[in-house]
């Protein structure tokens, strides 16, 4: 990649907000069995001085690091540290614990990609063959120069920029996950086998984009009919069809999962406030769930 010129806070905030906002031209990737959608595409604070770190924590996505700038250096549960620079990519899996620290200023894109459920996938879990792995995909640093001309060169302001952004960002996700295929040992070959049509797949799809985007909000069935244009009947069939589970199995584990990912990372909170912000009406029913999923009330989860 080119030098980048000096940037400021105000100049990452200026680029998260615009790759947020081209999130939603982005279309989901099938990975061998596996169907994903990317959540998060940001640069984070932005330019990361010597001794920066970010504690122990884990993701429940597939988490791709890609520094444009410096060196980080990562330290994964019951692995050797890893460092990464420039024209590497580091991806980690989902549920695995680590933390990084800067070795050199630098800036580094961060990526999530959700598992988005499917019949075809449900026994085929990511986590039992994906390693953390470093390496460096043919031609990213290309690729992640066009993104980067896209604020530094070109106008941020005009119709198609959100478009183009996201071609970018669907190429950089695309080599990243055709070059780990490639270069490692895991090689997710087998494809979907449900035979379902294409239209059905993209109306579930909308449907679990409206759920993830509103998990603290309104996901009344009503709701959901009026954003699918379907009725609940067929909205239960086709969910069940495609993701192997109801409509409300999937709600209900997608809070449970937000509030879990809160306890996690904000002690600060209370359970009441956990449970209204995973958009659960009762701190009672809320406490009921999460023990009934992971064996422990929330006040006893660590």
């Amino acid at each position: 990649m080119k030098t980048l010129p000096r940037l400021s806070a105000a100049d990452f905030q200026c680029f998260n907000d615009a790759l947020h906002q081209s999130l939603d031209g982005m279309d989901d990737f099938r990975w061998g069995p596996w169907w994903l959608r990317c959540i998060e595409f940001h640069f984070g604070k932005g330019f990361y001085r010597v001794g920066d770190q970010f504690g122990w924590h884990m993701h429940k996505e597939v988490q791709i690091e890609i520094p444009l700038r410096g060196r980080f250096r990562f330290a994964i549960k019951n692995r050797r540290n890893v460092i990464v620079g420039p024209g590497q990519v580091l991806v980690i899996p989902p549920d695995c614990k680590h933390r990084w620290w800067t070795d050199a200023p630098g800036i580094m894109l961060g990526l999530s990609l959700a598992l988005i459920p499917r019949a075809g996938s449900l026994d085929n879990s990511i986590s039992r063959g994906l390693k953390p792995t470093a390496f460096s995909p043919p031609g990213i640093e290309l690729t992640l120069q066009g993104l980067m001309d896209e604020f530094l060169v070109y106008s941020q302001k005009d119709d198609f920029a959100p478009k183009r952004r996201a071609s970018w960002m669907f190429l950089v996700i695309t080599q990243v996950l055709s070059s780990l295929s490639e270069t490692t040992s895991f090689r997710p070959t087998s494809e979907p086998t449900s035979g379902l049509p294409f239209r059905s797949e993209r109306l579930v799809s909308k449907i679990i984009r409206y759920i993830d985007a509103n998990v603290d909000g309104d996901l009344t069935m009503e709701r959901i009919e009026s954003i699918a244009v379907l009725s609940a009947r067929q909205i239960h069939r086709l969910f069940v069809e495609v993701t192997g589970k109801t409509c409300h199995a999937y709600i209900m584990n997608r809070r449970l999962e937000v509030a879990q990912s809160k306890l996690q990372t904000d002690p600060s909170l209370s359970i009441k406030e956990i449970a209204f912000a995973s958009g659960f009406a009762s701190a009672a029913h809320f406490s009921s769930k999460f023990k009934e999923k992971f064996g422990v009330p929330p006040s006893k989860y660590s």
